[in-house]
């Protein structure tokens, strides 16, 4: 495998922003172009110096495509049979973008479903609070838009999705499509009543963010960006298909699920080889991290 962070280091040279600074270059130059008259402009447009800016920005531009093609290529090797869920641009036909989250939750609960104890464990990190004796059974229940009584005081309403595991443990997902702070997770203080104290319940909040910067809590929910659980679903995925887990159909929706959520939520892109600083962190995370899912 090929050591990204070494033979292609990430420097500067490798992320936009040299192109930014192209790009603020070259309109300078069309409105130096504006003011003065057409032959100083063509004259100072085709000069050896811009020819040979221009040049090295082309060069860079190679260089950055030739660096996102290998990180595809490695991570296609890595998910094969399957490949690489970025090269089929789920955002083209935007598969779900303007859905509301209730369209998410639908998929996702679909996909948990299809997992053992361990593996949803795994995916959110919740291992050591989890007190389930055999994990190696489907969890106990998945439930979308579960029903509770009480949510602002007064008021019922709906857990975007309710994972049951057996010995009255549960992990509570809010879907959310954009960032936490829209979210209206204050509702939820009577959600907990109902769940913890009425149905006996030891539970399990998260809320899926697109904000990567925020961590922590947000009244009791456990804030958990889309990025980093898309990237324990590319190594469970790639941990199923070398231990035989699953189906190859079900591996394969798993994989467009990733790429639905990478391409619609988060804007990763690679198309024509272009890829932007974020999209390439994110595939040079997975790459780089050992995958210790399910030794």
């Amino acid at each position: 495998m090929t050591t990204f962070g070494n033979e292609l280091p990430r420097t500067k040279i490798f992320t936009s922003e040299p192109l930014r600074i192209w790009q603020h270059l070259w309109k300078a130059n069309v409105a130096t172009q504006t003011r003065a008259c057409a032959d100083s402009a063509y004259e100072a447009f085709t000069s050896q110096r811009v020819k040979r800016f221009l040049a090295s920005g082309n060069g860079l531009v190679k260089a950055r495509r030739k660096y996102v093609e290998e990180l595809v290529a490695e991570s296609a090797k890595r998910l094969a049979p399957f490949g690489e869920p970025l090269s089929l641009d789920l955002g083209m036909n935007r598969w779900l973008a303007s859905e509301r989250e209730e369209a998410w939750s639908n998929w996702f609960a679909w996909f948990f479903a299809h997992l053992t104890v361990d593996e949803v464990a795994h995916l959110f990190g919740i291992e050591s609070w989890l007190e389930v004796p055999d994990r190696h059974t489907a969890v106990r229940r998945v439930s979308r838009e579960y029903w509770v009584k009480s949510g602002h005081e007064g008021a019922t309403g709906r857990l975007d999705l309710l994972i049951e595991f057996s010995g009255r443990q549960a992990l509570v997902v809010e879907i959310k499509r954009g960032r936490s702070e829209d979210a209206d997770t204050e509702k939820q203080e009577g959600y907990f009543k109902a769940m913890e104290e009425k149905k006996g319940l030891k539970c399990k909040y998260f809320l899926l963010t697109t904000d990567e910067n925020l961590l922590g809590e947000k009244d009791r929910f456990e804030l958990l960006y889309y990025g980093e659980l898309c990237l324990s679903l590319r190594k469970s995925i790639e941990a199923f298909i070398k231990k035989d887990r699953h189906t190859h159909t079900f591996l394969a929706l798993g994989l467009a699920l990733v790429g639905a959520i990478e391409s619609c939520l988060l804007n990763f892109s690679i198309a024509d080889g272009f890829a932007s600083d974020t999209t390439i962190d994110h595939l040079l995370r997975f790459l780089e991290s050992p995958n210790e899912c399910f030794k």
